[in-house]
């Protein structure tokens, strides 16, 4: 067992603790700790230690947070999260981690976790918006418009890439963008719309390009 891993603070503080409080119930009193089992929970561990002293062997002991209620690793959820804001995509992001000599997720394991997150992060958007739009045109009827659905907004586009430019056509390459409106109608400036596209998945642009909704 090698190479690099990404562990929560609080949790190797708490592993050591455990580790040393269990071994005293033994008669040794040279503890030299080796790993000798690891359990992977995408990017978290499970690790067992021994003591090469007296072959003193701990239960599992996880390196990560978990999500309150759930037994999921809070790294993973925060890993899909990262992934789905930058252009790297899963096998980027698979790549700079290899790199980094840190045992990556199997893809459909992390893509499990995007699509969860995606959903999660689009219904919390949507509720977001529809508060903001509720705000805005109640201030909207007390100044007397006619019209309150009417609003008078500000909207720009962000695009992300990977390369600076594309393989099949003219101008930079984009694989993902952002719309975003906002309202002028308040001194809050609240986001009242947001429009996301994404073509990190080639499978996903491949069937949208031969017409099928995806």
């Amino acid at each position: 067992i090698c190479g690099n891993r990404i562990l929560s603070l609080p949790k190797l503080t708490s592993i050591m603790n455990a580790v040393h409080n269990d071994h005293l119930r033994t008669s040794c009193r040279q503890l030299d700790l080796e790993i000798v089992k690891e359990i992977k929970r995408g990017l978290g561990s499970k690790l067992f230690f021994q003591c090469k002293t007296c072959s003193y062997l701990s239960q599992g002991m996880k390196t990560y947070e978990e999500i309150p209620g759930t037994r999921g690793a809070v790294i993973n959820t925060v890993l899909a999260s990262a992934v789905m804001d930058t252009p790297m995509g899963n096998v980027r992001a698979e790549q700079l981690f290899t790199e980094l000599d840190l045992p990556f997720p199997a893809i459909s394991y992390l893509q499990k976790f995007t699509s969860a997150v995606s959903e999660k992060v689009v219904k919390l958007n949507n509720e977001d918006m529809s508060e903001k739009r509720r705000l805005v045109k109640q201030h909207t009827m007390k100044t007397g418009a006619r019209d309150p659905n009417v609003l008078d907004l500000s909207i720009d586009a962000r695009y992300n890439s990977s390369r600076m430019k594309s393989s099949y056509k003219p101008g930079q390459s984009s694989s993902q963008a952002y719309t975003v409106a906002i309202e002028n109608q308040t001194d809050q400036g609240y986001i009242v719309g947001l429009a996301v596209e994404n073509k990190l998945c080639h499978t996903g642009a491949m069937l949208r390009a031969k017409g099928i909704p995806c």
